[in-house]
C-alpha cells in the first residue's frame, strides 16, 4: 500500500514537471521567435526546449547519437532530454527516505588463524557483554557509516584483540533470520593467517582473547572440531566450543561448505563461520594442519 501511493505520488509530480517544462519552453521559444531572422542561413533553427537543453547540459549531441552525457552529478544519462527527470528523480528520492522499510544491520567476523609449532590455531574472544555474555566468539563488530565491511574487519580485530590485521579475506555472508538475538544482523565473514608470534590483548567488547588448538576428528562423515584453549584449562569454564559437521561441494564452484550437525560454545552463528573457515583452510592447502583426537 505505502509503495503503491508513493509511486501514485512520484507519477502525478512527474507530470506537473513535465508540464513546467512544456511552459518554459513555450516562453523561451516566443522570445527566439524575434531572433531567428538574424541567424546566419546555415545556423539551425533551435525551439525552446532545445536552449533549455543546450542551457544545462552543454553542446547538443548529432542527430541519432547514443553516447551518454554525464549530469552535473556525475550520473550519465543515455539522451539530453533525460535532464528533466532529475527533478522527479529528486521528489522521489526524497519520498522514499521517508518511508520506514526495515533495514538490516551489518558486522564483520573475523577468523584469523596462526601456525604454532606446525599446529593450527584459532584466535577467540570472551564476550564481555549481552547477548552471549561470557561465550566464546569470532572477534568482529557492526559496521559504522562511512566505512566498507573491509574497514570494519580491521578496525573491530585491532579493538578486540591488539591484532593489526594481516591479509584479509572475505570468506562469506551470513545472513540467517535469527542468527543474532538483538534483531536484523547480516555479517561478513573474513579469513587471514597470522604471524607465529603475533600478541593478542583483549579490549572493547572482549573480556578475554586467546589463542586455541584446532583439534579435529573425523568419523562417519561427520567432521568434529574442538577448540583446546592454548596454555591449559578455561579457569573451570567447561563451556569448550566444540562443534560437528558435513561437509558439503558447493554445485557452481564445488567449493566445500559445512552442513553443521551441533555445536556448543560458540556464540551467535559463530560455530557455522568456523566450520567453513576450516574447510578453506584445509582445501587452499597453506600448511596448517588441525591436531588429531
Amino acid at each position: 500500500m505505502a509503495q503503491h501511493a508513493l509511486g501514485g505520488r512520484f507519477k502525478k509530480r512527474k507530470r506537473d514537471a513535465a508540464d513546467k517544462l512544456q511552459v518554459l519552453a513555450g516562453e523561451v521559444g516566443s522570445i527566439l521567435e524575434d531572433e531567428q531572422e538574424a541567424l546566419p542561413a546555415d545556423e539551425p533553427e533551435m525551439s525552446g526546449l532545445d536552449v533549455i537543453v543546450a542551457d544545462t547540459q552543454g553542446p547538443l549531441p548529432d542527430e541519432g547519437a547514443t553516447e551518454e552525457i554525464p549530469l552535473e552529478d556525475g550520473q550519465p544519462t543515455c539522451n539530453p532530454q533525460a535532464f528533466a527527470d532529475q527533478e522527479t528523480a529528486a521528489l522521489f528520492l526524497e519520498e522514499y527516505a521517508k518511508q520506514e522499510y526495515p533495514k538490516p544491520s551489518v558486522t564483520a567476523d573475523i577468523c584469523v588463524f596462526r601456525r604454532r609449532e606446525g599446529h593450527l590455531q584459532l584466535l577467540l574472544i570472551r564476550r564481555a557483554g549481552h547477548p552471549f555474555m561470557g561465550c566464546w566468539a569470532l572477534p568482529g563488530g557492526f559496521s559504522e557509516p562511512g566505512e566498507t565491511v573491509d574497514d570494519t574487519a580491521v578496525r573491530e580485530l585491532a579493538e578486540e584483540t591488539g591484532v593489526q590485521a594481516p591479509l584479509l579475506e572475505q570468506m562469506g555472508f551470513y545472513s540467517t533470520p535469527g542468527r543474532d538475538p538483538r534483531g536484523w544482523v547480516m555479517s561478513e565473514a573474513y579469513i587471514c593467517v597470522a604471524d607465529e608470534d603475533v600478541v593478542v590483548e583483549a579490549g572493547d567488547d572482549a573480556s578475554d582473547a586467546r589463542w586455541f588448538d584446532v583439534e579435529m576428528e573425523e568419523s562417519f562423515g561427520l567432521i568434529t572440531l574442538e577448540l583446546v584453549p592454548e596454555g591449559g584449562d578455561l579457569q573451570g569454564d567447561e563451556n569448550i566450543p566444540i562443534c560437528s559437521f558435513a561437509a558439503k561441494s558447493q554445485k557452481v564452484s564445488g567449493r566445500r561448505r559445512a552442513e553443521l550437525h551441533s555445536c556448543e560454545g560458540f556464540a551467535f552463528d559463530h560455530a557455522q563461520i568456523v566450520a567453513d573457515a576450516y574447510l578453506v583452510v584445509s582445501d587452499v592447502g597453506i600448511g596448517l594442519r588441525a591436531g588429531s583426537r
